[in-house]
């Protein structure tokens, strides 16, 4: 079905998301897409879709990096990963009847295709997401604002995305190799809806740069909001 909707990721060039406050981005009224990569430093198969995943552009779509976890028990116990990310990657693939494996692309909360990359959309209207953060002890409280959609319910999610890490590794499918990854999710929160004053915790030993708040429809992401964390420092 993707496949119906899909374009040359050019059609996207005004979608860079619009200038806002420190600590504060809006996602404007066009949809702002989505790139998901389910990966793993165990998994052979994956170093060629990171590399893809860095070479994209961020200011056409938002791009995540998650780490699974099922490939740890193989060899190599892979730094990024936790389980969340894994059953993320099932409850999306379940809904959409699709195989849970890696590397997995998907776009806009929809698997793509086995083998595919995923190619951005052209713009479509979708209503306006506001986030602010407000730098706290240990983290950041979120707020967030928009316009209000009443076709039907959405569910809100949150993702702390770090800094590019390269990691050497020694065992498992990939022994020996040096691998870089970009865009790394280092958390993941269900969020309450209304969504004022939650706390984002900061995850220990890594160094996170943006927060991405989503909202979803029957788990396809209707729109997303990125804000940087330069200059908003958690206390």
């Amino acid at each position: 079905m993707w496949r119906k909707w899909l374009c040359a990721i050019g059609c996207c060039s005004g979608m860079a998301v619009n200038a806002a406050p420190l600590c504060a981005a809006s996602s404007g009224t066009q949809q702002m897409p989505l790139i998901e990569l389910f990966t793993s430093e165990g998994c052979s198969s994956c170093p060629p879709a990171d590399a893809w995943l860095a070479r994209q552009d961020s200011s056409k779509a938002i791009l995540l990096a998650w780490h699974v976890d099922y490939w740890n028990d193989l060899g190599w116990p892979d730094p990024l990963s936790q389980p969340a990310f894994s059953e993320r990657q099932k409850q999306q693939a379940g809904r959409f009847a699709a195989e849970v494996y890696t590397p997995q692309f998907m776009l806009n909360g929809e698997p793509v295709a086995p083998g595919a990359k995923p190619v951005v959309p052209p713009a479509g209207t979708a209503f306006k997401l506001q986030a602010q953060l407000t730098p706290s002890a240990g983290g950041w409280l979120l707020h967030l604002t928009g316009t209000a959609d009443r076709t039907a319910p959405l569910i809100y999610r949150a993702v702390l995305v770090g800094a590019s890490e390269t990691h050497a590794v020694s065992a498992g499918e990939n022994a020996g190799r040096r691998l870089r990854h970009t865009h790394p999710v280092l958390g993941y929160w269900p969020l309450p809806n209304p969504i004022d004053g939650y706390f984002i915790a900061r995850p220990p030993n890594r160094r996170p740069v943006q927060l991405v708040v989503w909202a979803e429809r029957q788990q396809r992401i209707v729109q997303a909001v990125s804000v940087a964390l330069a200059g908003c420092a958690s206390r």
